[in-house]
């Protein structure tokens, strides 16, 4: 099979489709978190309920969102940042604090190193074992801690699905 991530993400039917020479409507795309039933029907149905409210901007803080979420997970609001999905929180997490070098953790997301080159950073790595279910090995990973400014860490980790026991750390 041919490489089709034209840019850098998947969800792109129009590429795969020319690719393959299968209409769009024809593929089922599970190259990114989407739900390929659609929405649940509550979540049309409030968007129906939702529509009066479209004649004005959104709050561009986010207040009443960051209230619940910091409400619900126990935290102060000014540690949550909210935007439209993984790539623009990673930029406005890189702009903020404009780390020189940035700690990855291998497999991961590729948004971590990319958007950290383009935001000027080096970008310093470790590399999980398959064997030990791509968990970095400690030796490695508390160098590269001491080693830069910000280490991403997914949690559950993207592509490998791996979560870090607290615990055992």
């Amino acid at each position: 099979m041919g490489h089709i991530e034209k840019f850098g993400h998947g969800g792109d039917l129009l590429t795969a489709s020319a690719a393959f020479g299968v209409e769009k409507e024809k593929l089922i795309d599970f190259s990114a978190n989407i739900n390929p039933l659609g929405p649940p029907p509550r979540v049309l149905e409030r968007i129906q309920e939702e529509m009066k409210h479209m004649v004005h901007y959104p709050d561009p803080a986010h207040r009443s969102l960051t209230a619940l979420l910091a409400a619900k997970y126990g935290v102060e609001k000014e540690m949550l940042i909210v935007g439209n999905g993984a790539a623009e929180c990673i930029s406005l997490v890189l702009l903020a604090f404009a780390p020189k070098k940035v700690g990855v953790i291998y497999p991961s997301f590729l948004e971590y190193k990319q958007l950290a080159e383009a935001f000027g950073a080096s970008v310093h790595g470790c590399t999980g074992q398959a064997e030990k279910e791509f968990l970095p090995d400690p030796d490695e990973l508390y160098p590269l801690f001491e080693a830069v400014d910000m280490v991403f860490i997914g949690h559950p980790n993207n592509p490998t699905g791996m979560m870090y026991d607290t615990d055992a750390w």
